[in-house]
């Protein structure tokens, strides 16, 4: 088992252990990789838990995080998993930041490890397995802090293999627990859940709490503040007028180097807003270092059936079909803060 232990000290920083045993590992076979700290100051600290992995030809395979933030002497620990499907050296890397948008480094040095993955030799006689795109259980809130009333969405990455269900629960700051739910992922392996925040009642205290989400044997967590006070927020200005790019006949879009994670809104499909002629198609291009699709729709009515790229890796892209007259708003399916808007005309 890969594993390592953060401790957060009053200074605010953390030193994390020296690097644990290399390992070897069999193809197919799932690496866990524990990510277990501490809050140990006097003041709750907001936090990023970066896990990074990249293969021995130094190309980032997988990138998977925890966010939240944990009060005064509160811990955590979770579980993330990785399954490597080809034989080679891996390195794993973590990191400890206060936050993925303008993060501060909570430690003094990250953990780095290499694993070595091997064929067994019944592995080396069969038929190699076709590549398939790695799934493991996360899950992220739309937000760090919610008030009574508000709705929490709580979305993530999930086995589409497994036909169990995944089970989120919530606790409150006393470890009670307050809520269950249950949903499935989508053939993507993505699932999105929403909770509505009611006034009182087992919602009445602030503080920090807790979310727990279950699939067969992964489980992951994720912590957020409740402040337990309805705040009337002021009416929002109105939107600014998007900046639309005109292509002609037909068009081509990138995904925003570094979009697999939040914070590249409103540009993290670029251009985000395309127009083209009756009849045209677009091209969608992932320049990124992670799988994105394009898909028709909204994240909140989910897919209109217009155009479905399913996953698309670096380097490759996607052509719509030919479209007709209209709008098409459109998004990444694995990463919903992801969205973009074709225009017909």
């Amino acid at each position: 088992m890969v594993g390592a232990v953060l401790v957060i000290f009053a200074i605010g920083l953390s030193t994390l252990p020296a690097s644990f045993s290399d390992e070897t590992i069999l193809v197919n076979q799932q690496i866990k990789i524990p990510v277990d700290f501490a809050n140990t100051k006097s003041e709750s600290q907001p936090f990023a838990y970066i896990v990074q992995i990249t293969n021995d030809i130094g190309q980032v395979i997988s990138v998977s995080y925890i966010t939240g933030s944990l009060g005064a002497g509160q811990s955590l620990e979770q579980t993330l998993s990785y399954i490597p499907y080809e034989a080679g050296n891996y390195k794993v890397e973590k990191f400890l930041w206060s936050d993925l948008n303008t993060p501060t480094v909570l430690t003094t040095a990250p953990v780095s490890n290499t694993i070595t993955v091997v064929q067994s030799s019944e592995q080396q006689i069969q038929q190699p397995a076709q590549q398939t795109v790695q799934t493991q259980l996360s899950a992220a809130t739309s937000k760090s802090s919610y008030n009574a009333g508000e709705t929490i969405i709580i979305s993530g990455t999930a086995s589409s293999e497994s036909n169990s269900a995944i089970e989120i629960r919530v606790y409150n700051q006393s470890g009670n627990l307050i809520t269950v739910s249950q949903t499935y992922p989508n053939s993507y392996g993505v699932y999105s859940q929403t909770i509505q925040i009611s006034e009182g009642g087992a919602w009445s205290d602030a503080g920090i709490y807790q979310i727990q989400v279950d699939h067969g044997e992964q489980k992951v967590g994720q912590v957020f503040n409740f402040s337990g006070i309805v705040q009337v927020a002021p009416p929002a200005p109105p939107p600014p007028t998007p900046v639309v790019s005109s292509s002609g006949m037909n068009a081509t879009v990138e995904n925003a180097m570094g979009s697999s994670t939040p914070g590249c809104d409103p540009d993290c499909f670029i251009p985000a807003t395309i127009k083209i002629g009756v009849g045209g198609m677009v091209t969608f291009a992932n320049n990124d270092s992670a799988a994105h699709t394009s898909t028709a729709g909204t994240p909140a009515d989910g897919p209109s059936g217009v155009w479905d790229s399913s996953l698309v890796m670096m380097g490759s892209s996607y052509t719509t079909p030919a479209l007709a007259a209209g709008e098409y708003p459109y998004l990444c399916m694995v990463h919903p803060w992801m969205e973009g808007l074709v225009i017909v005309e």
